[in-house]
């Protein structure tokens, strides 16, 4: 005889088996306790020895609160009734310990009479500290007109640009001299992307680096931005680039005056830090010679301090004039020198045929035979690119285009946005347009210009190209089996089926 194992759990018949296999969800974890669950039985079971359920679910308050109290007292210690605990950090509160018991300072708030005038009232507020007894007066504001405005998304952005800004400048600026970051209008607010202005502004960059490198100025700690406020806009449209064997780099400026304009404050500003740079020196040289006398007292500092002062102020003039006179001096012995050069060098010319040689490339053809290897350069054009543009052109882009052409590519593909869709970079891709093929024999006088061109896939009789994924019906539809399929299906009087 087999023998029955016995269940473990009492079972109530009572209970349908819809209710059991019934899925029930609550709307919240918080109220799962609190749902009344089918498995909970409101009466014993049969043949059951447990307890009846029905004292959780009692509506009587009095025997609620004599359980909670009970479990409180259990857990705490103490039967505490609700609502007795105070707040400790209330004034009145008793368990708050007073600060005369610690020994702590208290300071009091005193009201004095205000002065009542006609226009308004003016209140005084004197705050006085109980153990020190020193007052200080402050007048009480009631609007908030001149306070400066604090916080906000507009106010943080404009900190966060501010601090960028005099990093910026702090990695442009050459060791040992300053860079004021006075205002934050660092390249332009929008970037170009046309070509017309991306050509502009390249071939200014091209004009004033080699301006620059042209007068033995180095154009990478320069600030070209704030040095060119003189110079009148659009001042390097109207010069050539040109490239001859001989003489490499050519610029053909119509105006020479512009040029001339550009690089005066240039020259002016390369002076003014000499200059400095050699008083500073020679200050430090006879400060540093000087003996200090013994400081005592606080008149004998103050002699000190005026004595010290008068001297360094004495010899800062005294350098400054021998500094000018000794550069006057030279410029012009300088200038009479070669003067007289020039002379014998024009007399001795003008017995002889001259041949002028000029240049064999201009224009694009330039562009492709000036390199850029001198590191100079490169960050010359980094740099005066950032500030004209807002571009970045990355390390190794730069560092990989070995000529001006190449440079040219890079930069046009580094401005132009970034396609928003993976067709559109497909079907278009930037390339250099061809000199020869589009302008022909006067494509010389011009500078190079990047148009899109379509990408050799589309040129390709068995690719196309789609924009989003292509349906059963739309394919047979442009191959012209859907039209094939239709015929059939009239013919068998099946018109009506599959013809969607």
């Amino acid at each position: 005889m087999r023998r029955t194992p016995r269940t473990s759990r009492s079972i109530d018949r009572s209970i349908p088996s819809q209710l059991v296999l019934r899925p029930r969800t609550s709307l919240s974890p918080h109220c799962a306790a609190l749902t009344c669950s089918p498995l909970l039985r409101t009466t014993s079971a049969p043949f059951s020895t447990s307890t009846s359920y029905n004292s959780l679910l009692s509506n009587d308050r009095e025997k609620h609160v004599a359980s909670i109290r009970k479990w409180q007292k259990r857990l705490l210690g103490d039967s505490e009734p609700i609502g007795s605990r105070v707040d400790p950090y209330d004034a009145s509160s008793p368990i708050r310990i007073r600060p005369e018991e610690t020994g702590e300072e208290v300071e009091t708030l005193e009201e004095l009479a205000g002065t009542q005038q006609e226009e308004g009232e003016e209140k005084t507020v004197r705050w006085a500290s109980a153990k020190s007894g020193e007052p200080s007066l402050y007048m009480e504001a009631d609007t908030g007109a001149g306070l400066a405005k604090v916080g906000g998304d507009k106010w943080i952005q404009k900190q966060k640009e501010i601090q960028l800004l005099e990093r910026f400048n702090m990695m442009l600026a050459h060791s040992g001299e300053g860079y004021d970051a006075v205002t934050p209008k660092f390249g332009p607010r929008v970037k170009p992307r046309t070509t017309k202005d991306l050509n502009a502004l390249f071939h200014q960059a091209v004009v004033e680096i080699y301006t620059l490198d042209a007068a033995d100025i180095n154009p990478v700690f320069t600030n070209t931005k704030r040095h060119s406020h003189d110079v009148p806009k659009g001042w390097t449209e109207n010069i050539q680039v040109l490239w001859s064997p001989e003489a490499g780099v050519v610029l053909k400026n119509p105006d020479p005056s512009t040029t001339d304009r550009f690089l005066k404050n240039f020259y002016v500003q390369q002076q003014e830090s000499l200059k400095k740079k050699i008083v500073s020196k020679k200050t430090e040289g006879k400060l540093r010679s000087t003996t200090r006398p013994d400081i005592k007292d606080a008149k004998s500092t103050l002699q000190f301090l005026e004595s010290a002062s008068s001297g360094v102020q004495k010899d800062i003039s005294s350098l400054r004039y021998e500094f000018l006179q000794s550069a006057t001096q030279s410029s012009q012995e300088n200038v009479s020198g070669i003067s007289r050069e020039l002379r014998n060098l024009v007399t001795q010319k003008a017995s002889k045929s001259t041949t002028v040689v000029k240049p064999e490339l201009q224009g694009v053809a330039a562009y492709n035979q000036i390199a850029i290897t001198d590191p100079k350069i490169q960050l010359a054009f980094k740099k005066r690119l950032l500030e004209l543009t807002g571009h970045h052109i990355p390390d190794p882009t730069l560092y990989s285009s070995r000529t001006l052409s190449a440079l040219h590519k890079a930069f046009f593909t580094i401005a132009q946005p970034a396609p928003k869709k993976v067709v559109s970079s497909i079907k278009l891709s930037l390339a250099p347009r061809s000199a020869d093929t589009k302008r022909g024999a006067n494509s010389n006088n011009k500078r190079p210009i990047a148009r899109r061109v379509a990408s050799p896939l589309t040129r390709m009789q068995n690719v196309k190209i789609y924009g989003k994924r292509v349906g059963v019906v739309e394919r047979d539809t442009r191959t012209g089996i859907r039209k094939v399929i239709k015929y059939a299906l009239m013919e068998r009087g099946l018109a009506g089926e599959g013809n969607g």
